[in-house]
């Protein structure tokens, strides 16, 4: 039973938005401010529940923006209409519902303009951004998923919104910087330097994403493994994480913001390959739960042009076919070249939470299945490939990033034993010669510790050419 207070709180914001013109079928996304980010109050949360229900009482796909740094209030709702529309073309060929939820943040900061000011008012908003993803945001993830239990959540994360989606879904992630959480007070003691945490609405409560884009990443590239994150908790999971990262090679943009930012702040997730831990690259890499996407990076780092409609066609199909069906689980064999079969694994059942309804509610018939995407077809090849080298090298000179990646993780698997090359840097480094000093690569090869980096099967010859540094130029 809603309040009088509530109800009279909704009917005038109901009433504001009819004179304004707005109107459910030509704006049919919903808005959620979360402020400074430090708390969120019931009458946000439940106005946020009543709308997702109006639009669509039990949608398939719940999809959540967040936008990044520096976006006036205004400017975030119109750039949240345009993606909003795009999301829903593309979810309308899949024969799903869906409901688009954008959560607008205070992100904007009036110093950015002002070069003297430009760097404090930006990592002032970084830790803003924690907090409003370790409070405000993450409450409302967990709300929508215990009022929707059948629904995919999918967060559609851009920029500084990355920082906030990390800390909703990782509330106990640990950050090795200097921007601390916002003291309560003036009088509290200076924060001591190394390794911290912040505050975390419900720690403890499971989140579970369906699919996760990170789109010109503001995340520091190192997040994964100095965050202490472990993916395979129930407790913080996320089955798809589609990651754009700019080129290394070939006549691609890449983001130009980003670049300005490694120079403040150091390398971002948006720029390079992710820094992980051996562990956590087995997770991902065996799950099929990511994928890097360098295509049509906009050297101008905007939301809207990231959320194009291609790439949002590409990444929610690639949702929706995940959220209907189970991701590959075998950690393919070190060493020993043998077979390796595809092994499916058996689906789990997601975080279910009271309904609202009264009487329980019949199960909706099943949607129709929808094809796998190219993109997820070929990592789930490299994948079922067998063990063996002369298997493994073809992918490496596929026309996508992700198959390269995988195929490359496995052949460090049987030469190396395992992922530590990934894990301590050594692929990445010699990689990022491309994009500035190809022809290194090849005085790099001859005193390297990585077997794969050694016998020449990578960076491909292939590669080296698109780099500039063909053979013949050694």
């Amino acid at each position: 039973m809603l309040s009088k207070l509530f109800r009279l709180k909704l009917f005038s914001w109901l009433l504001w938005a009819s004179l304004c013109g707005w109107a459910w079928a030509d704006q049919p996304f919903v808005l959620a401010w979360l402020g400074d980010g430090s708390q969120i109050s019931e009458f946000t949360i439940g106005e946020t529940l009543y709308n997702v229900h109006h639009i669509q009482d039990q949608p398939e796909h719940i999809v959540v923006l967040v936008h990044g740094y520096n976006v006036p209030r205004e400017d975030g709702a119109n750039q949240f209409q345009e993606v909003a529309d795009r999301s829903y073309q593309a979810l309308k060929k899949l024969n799903r519902s869906a409901v688009v939820v954008g959560l607008e943040w205070d992100s904007a900061a009036p110093g950015a303009q002002t070069p003297w000011r430009a760097g404090d008012a930006y990592l002032q908003k970084v830790a803003r951004a924690r907090v409003v993803g370790h409070k405000a945001a993450r409450q409302l993830l967990l709300r929508l998923q215990k009022e929707f239990p059948r629904a995919k959540i999918d967060v559609m994360a851009h920029s500084l919104g990355c920082e906030v989606s990390a800390a909703a879904l990782f509330p106990k992630i640990v950050y090795d910087d200097e921007i601390f959480q916002p003291a309560s007070s003036s009088e509290a003691e200076a924060p001591t330097p190394g390794p911290h945490t912040f505050d975390s609405y419900d720690p403890s409560q499971a989140l579970r994403l369906n699919c996760w884009a990170l789109t010109g990443s503001d995340l520091d590239y190192n997040v994964w493994a100095k965050g202490q994150i472990d993916f395979d908790t129930p407790q913080s999971r996320t089955d798809l994480m589609w990651m754009t990262i700019s080129p290394y090679v070939g006549n691609g943009f890449r983001d130009q913001v980003l670049q300005i930012r490694q120079m403040a702040r150091g390398m971002a997730g948006g720029s390079a390959f992710p820094h992980m831990t051996e562990s956590q690259y087995d997770s991902i890499f065996s799950r099929r739960a990511v994928f890097f996407d360098q295509r049509d990076i906009p050297q101008g780092h905007e939301f809207v042009r990231y959320f194009s409609q291609e790439r949002l066609d590409r990444i929610l199909a690639a949702a929706v076919y995940v959220g209907g069906t189970p991701a590959p689980s075998a950690l393919p064999a070190t060493g020993e070249p043998v077979s390796v079969a595809l092994v499916r694994a058996q689906p789990k059942g997601g975080f279910v939470g009271p309904m609202p309804e009264t009487e329980p509610t019949p199960q909706p018939p099943a949607p129709p299945a929808v094809a796998e995407p190219p993109e997820l077809t070929e990592l789930d090849k490299v994948l079922a490939a067998a063990n063996r080298i002369e298997d493994l090298l073809p992918w490496l000179e596929f026309n996508n990033s992700s198959a390269q990646l995988y195929a490359l993780w496995r052949l460090e698997r049987i030469l190396c034993g395992g992922s530590r090359h990934f894990a301590d840097e050594t692929l990445d480094q010699i990689t990022r010669l491309l994009r500035s000093t190809p022809r290194k690569v090849w005085s790099e090869r001859e005193s390297s510790t990585c077997e794969s980096v050694r016998r020449g099967y990578w960076p491909t010859e292939a590669l080296m050419t698109k780099a500039g540094a063909p053979a013949w130029s050694r």
